[in-house]
C-alpha cells in the first residue's frame, strides 16, 4: 500500500441520496422486522415516531444507525427501533454498477391501531 498524498487509508466513501448517480438502497421486504412495543407505553397508550440515520453497507447490511427525532425516548421506542432495523437487510446502493455504502433515513412507527 503506499504513502503519502492520494494513499488509501481503507476508509470508503459513504453517499447521500442525492449524490447524482446514485440508486438509493432498496430494503428486503422479508427481513423487516417489526419493533418489539415497549411494555410500559402499549399498557398506558402511549403511541411514537422514531426517525434513524442508517448506513446501509455495500453488502446491504445495517451499519452504524443515529437517532435523529424521537417522539420521547424515556418510552424506550428508540432501542426498540434501533434493534429492529439492525435486522433489516437491503440491496445495496449502486453508483454505477458498483456497490457502495450510503446513508437513508428509516421511519419507525409505534402504533397501538395495528
Amino acid at each position: 500500500m503506499g504513502t503519502g498524498p492520494g494513499a488509501s487509508e481503507g476508509i470508503e466513501d459513504i453517499y447521500y441520496p442525492d449524490k447524482t448517480g446514485l440508486i438509493p438502497p432498496q430494503l428486503i421486504p422479508s427481513t423487516r422486522a417489526l419493533p418489539k412495543y415497549p411494555d410500559l407505553p402499549r399498557r398506558v397508550g402511549v403511541q411514537g415516531t422514531v426517525i434513524l440515520l442508517i448506513v446501509v453497507e455495500k453488502d446491504g447490511s445495517v451499519g452504524q444507525i443515529e437517532v435523529v427525532r424521537s417522539s420521547d425516548q424515556r418510552w424506550g421506542f428508540d432501542l426498540a427501533a434501533i434493534d429492529a432495523v439492525k435486522q433489516w437487510r437491503y440491496r445495496p446502493a449502486l453508483l454505477g454498477e458498483r456497490p457502495v455504502a450510503a446513508y437513508i433515513t428509516v421511519m419507525v412507527e409505534f402504533s397501538l391501531s395495528r
